[in-house]
């Protein structure tokens, strides 16, 4: 029986209203602590096409509130800096208003308008928020947003909106739509690998490259800064306020500061900037310059791209190749056509079958956990032996990190971190509105080795959730907890598939099993059938994806080849693994 926890044991209760309400005098409102920006750029990305909302102006004679509807649709419109949407307001409130200082995305489907006296107010569930630095969060459970518009009378009669809250209220379906995340690069504080940080981007802004130099100089967001760092010296700066692009090579041009970092520091700033701008599809390469003049970096030219910084570069699960299997109480390397070859893991000695394995890609040394949950098993050693490292009540699928540490969670009694010697570890929680270690049912580490993806238990609905792990000699905590999409409500598995996108086999609340995508940038997903019985998913390095199923009597493995799904062969359950040497 699934043991229940109550958010309320945890966490304080949440106020299940958020009112975000403009008084006339404009101090309440959407986040102003930062900006997303919007900025010029000498060309633009071509390969990133989308469909751009054309918003109308008002017409003449319009009602109070067909001008703030009105304004709430031309939103969706960017372009010349919401020129339509200004039209909505007087000239001096169009003049003051800053649209990007936040977004938040109501379901409008809801929305109710209502009025009083010259005063609209507009109210609605709120769903999620893009803050000023461009990270996205979901709102609160059943959340509130109401937002208050003051309109007056021109002197042609026409209303207008003459106050209302800086940022911008979009509807939830303007967020697919409309944006896109872009990874921000910081180094490990363990591995030296850079880590994506994503920032959000309308589609439509023409400064993206600038929008990424501001995030990176600004420093890491507090979801992953207590396991990161920048080599960028303090009050570095964009010497012209931009980073313009010119056929493929983006110039970043910085403040004197800059010349304070040591040689190590430079080379690690130019991977961070590289890294960063050449996600672009418009960018191929770097020049870094300091008021015009090159920066002075060992061992690179002036214009520099990835080739330059492979030392750095992220790491990716693009090494797991080949399929291994879970068949009896032995591991067994298999080839397509589900024939066995290469070299065996033993489970002779482990006190029951084995169950969900895990294989360590820099080391290829393997850990799993008995079928019955009570048991972590590995291969420390390198030898072809499994051995018994911990025991716990309801473990679940054990996860590398970037040193060759294992995390792995005991539903009901926490999560684990045992180091590469053996050693082991309670992990903690930072404080959080999701929910306590305790509910912690599964954890599996991002390719980085800092990002966290996972499920925990809330009454009977499963959470997923991101956070990050921070590790030192004594002290394991994962931090930055919170929750990532609400639409699947129950998870048998969950793995990395990308750097940014996890793969959940799970159901939404129709009970149907599905194969879901979910986009950490936005919690979107997609989904694909499963065979009936599936318990389990595996992934290489190429996206092909792989379930155990129970079929009756018969534990087998399938493989999705197209929208098909191909029985491999018998097995337990399966992951992916370097090539045997």
């Amino acid at each position: 029986m699934r043991k229940q926890f109550n958010r309320k044991q945890f966490t304080n209760k949440k106020c299940a209203v958020l009112v975000i309400a403009l008084s006339l005098s404009g101090c309440a409102g959407i986040p102003t602590s930062s900006a997303i920006h919007f900025n010029d750029i000498t060309s633009i990305d071509s390969a990133n096409q989308y469909v751009r909302v054309i918003a109308r102006p008002p017409a003449d004679n319009s009602s109070a509130e067909d001008i703030v509807r009105g304004f709430l649709e031309a939103c969706a419109d960017s372009g010349d800096n919401y020129a339509i949407a200004r039209q909505y307001l007087d000239v001096t409130t169009a003049q003051k208003w800053n649209p990007a200082s936040g977004i938040e995305f109501l379901d409008t489907r809801e929305m109710k308008i209502s009025t009083q006296d010259s005063r609209i107010l507009v109210s609605a569930p709120h769903e999620s928020s893009i803050n000023a630095s461009g990270f996205f969060a979901l709102a609160q459970p059943g959340a509130k947003l109401s937002a208050q518009f003051a309109l007056a009378r021109h002197g042609d009669g026409q209303w207008r909106i003459n106050a209302l809250a800086d940022g911008l209220l979009l509807s939830t379906s303007e967020l697919e739509r409309e944006f896109r995340g872009y990874p921000v690069y910081f180094i490990s504080n363990r591995s030296a690998d850079l880590v994506p940080d994503s920032v959000l981007v309308p589609t439509s802004s023409q400064g993206i490259a600038t929008t990424l130099v501001r995030s990176l100089l600004a420093g890491a967001s507090s979801n992953i800064s207590k396991a990161v760092r920048s080599s960028v010296p303090p009050g570095t700066k964009l010497t012209f306020g931009s980073v313009p692009v010119s056929a493929g090579v983006a110039t970043v041009d910085l403040s004197s500061e800059v010349l304070s970092a040591t040689r190590t520091e430079r080379r690690e700033l130019a991977a961070q900037l590289v890294w960063t701008l050449t996600s672009l599809p418009n960018v191929s390469a770097v020049r870094i310059t300091v008021s015009g003049q090159s920066l002075a970096i060992s061992g690179v030219g002036t214009v520099q791209t990835r080739t330059d910084w492979l030392e750095y570069k992220p790491a990716a699960i693009d090494h797991a190749v080949e399929l291994n299997v879970v068949r009896d109480r032995n591991v067994r390397a298999i080839n397509a056509d589900g024939q066995e070859f290469g070299v065996s893991i033993l489970a002779d000695s482990v006190p029951s079958a084995l169950g969900l394995a895990a294989v360590d890609l820099r080391s290829n040394l393997l850990a799993a956990i008995t079928a019955d949950g009570h048991t972590l098993v590995w291969n420390r050693k390198r030898t072809a032996l499994l051995q018994p490292i911990l025991t716990g009540d309801a473990l679940t699928r054990p996860s590398w990190d970037a040193m060759g540490d294992l995390l792995i969670a005991d539903y009901g009694h926490g999560v684990h971190f045992v180091d590469s010697v053996g050693r082991q570890y309670a992990v903690t929680l930072e404080a959080n509105t999701v929910g306590d270690v305790a509910q912690i049912r599964q954890v599996t580490v991002a390719p980085d080795g800092v990002r966290v993806a996972g499920v925990l238990v809330e009454g009977a609905r499963d959470v997923l959730f991101l956070g990050s792990i921070f590790s030192d000699k004594l002290t394991h905590e994962i931090f930055g907890l919170r929750e990532l999409q609400r639409t699947v409500t129950s998870v048998r598995d969950i793995l990395w598939l990308s750097e940014s996108d996890v793969l959940i086999l799970g159901a939404d609340a129709s009970g149907a099993e599905q194969l879901y995508r979910v986009d950490t940038n936005l919690g979107t997903l997609s989904s694909d059938p499963v065979p009936t019985g599936s318990q389990s998913i595996a992934v290489d390095g190429s996206g092909q994806v792989v379930v155990a199923v129970v079929n009756g009597s018969r534990q087998e493995i399938y493989r999705r080849v197209f929208s098909r799904w191909v029985l491999v062969g018998p097995g337990q359950s399966a992951f992916y693994a370097r090539t045997h040497n």
